[in-house]
């Protein structure tokens, strides 16, 4: 699969079959995570790979969007404070969603969640900020794509 391709068939899942990863989907995630572009090369990013079905359990609770936890993993994407971290955490998430995409596996971007829950459920110090959360899995739904914006209305050029 191209680059393309995943941006295009990239889709928010919020429905698994609950079945664990694989080492091979796990590695290739981390892998994904770890060569996201960084600002400064600063790597100001932290990486929760929580595969225990406890803690995704707690986890899903943490969102109050009231996810099954039948997905067989959720990063924790963390920023480590840095005046760019929010950047490297997005980037490095972007890079998980594609990579997923190429796996055949299903996953969305969460940044709606009580960090201070999420912080708890992890023991996160207080040097790492959490970022967002990715949800991913076997997908158990296809969702259709969404609209965007025409181009002109988000795209110029100068």
């Amino acid at each position: 699969m191209n680059v393309r391709d995943a941006i295009l068939n990239r889709r928010s899942v919020r429905k698994w079959v609950k079945r664990p990863l694989t080492n091979k989907e796990l590695e290739a995630l981390k892998e994904a995570v770890r060569w996201a572009p960084s600002a400064h090369n600063e790597e100001s990013r932290f990486f929760y790979f929580v595969t225990s079905e406890k803690k995704i359990a707690e986890l899903c609770a943490a969102t109050g969007r009231q996810f099954k936890p039948d997905m067989g993993l959720v990063i924790v994407a963390c920023s480590s404070n840095a005046d760019y971290g929010v950047m490297d955490v997005s980037a490095s998430v972007e890079n998980a969603l594609l990579q997923a995409v190429e796996l055949g596996l299903g996953a969305v971007w969460v940044g709606a969640f009580n960090a201070k829950k999420v912080r708890a459920a992890l023991g996160i110090p207080s040097n790492l900020t959490p970022e967002a959360l990715v949800p991913v899995g076997e997908p158990a739904e296809k969702p259709e794509p969404t609209k965007r914006k025409p181009e002109k209305e988000t795209v110029k050029i100068v």
